[in-house]
């Protein structure tokens, strides 16, 4: 979003959202291979694969709100104000 301010309000919520939405799914798989072992579209084989997703998304998510972190206004090395 060319560096605006809602790009990163956008970028933020998106990326925060799928590590959620990525967690959610592992457990629901986890949960639904437990309540029912034979179920076709419950696989607690992708419950461990689905469960490291969320955990790579992270990465950025850190990166990105460091970076902003970093860009803050009053962020940086301060000079104490003489006198005081």
């Amino acid at each position: 979003m060319q560096r605006r301010p809602c790009g990163y309000l956008v970028i933020r919520a998106t990326l925060v959202y799928l590590v959620l939405e990525s967690t959610g799914i592992a457990v629901d798989q986890w949960f639904g291979d437990a309540a029912d072992p034979a179920s076709p579209v419950a696989s607690v084989a992708v419950a461990p694969v689905l469960g490291a997703l969320p955990l790579l998304g992270l990465i950025p998510v850190y990166c990105l709100f460091r970076s902003l972190q970093d860009r803050a206004p009053g962020h940086g090395s301060r000079r104490s104000q003489p006198g005081g």
